[in-house]
């Protein structure tokens, strides 16, 4: 998801989506969590990777942080 806000020049808004992101066999879900940053020029993008069977637990997979600029 990160990769495709960065190549699409999108600058997103403030938001939390949540959807499944099967690899394989194995049954996930992502979490994208988009917040402001006190520079209003930066976005930081959060991408968590759960089981999609207990997303609840709070076991993260995988966790990703990236920073968007507004510039292009």
């Amino acid at each position: 998801m990160a990769n495709h806000l960065r190549v699409a020049s999108v600058f997103p808004s403030e938001q939390t989506t949540n959807r499944r992101c099967d690899q394989a066999n194995y049954q996930l879900s992502c979490q994208s969590v988009i917040t402001n940053t006190p520079n209003p020029n930066f976005r930081r993008v959060e991408i968590l990777v759960r089981d999609a069977f207990t997303p609840e637990a709070g076991n993260h997979l995988a966790r990703v942080v990236v920073f968007l600029s507004s510039a292009p």
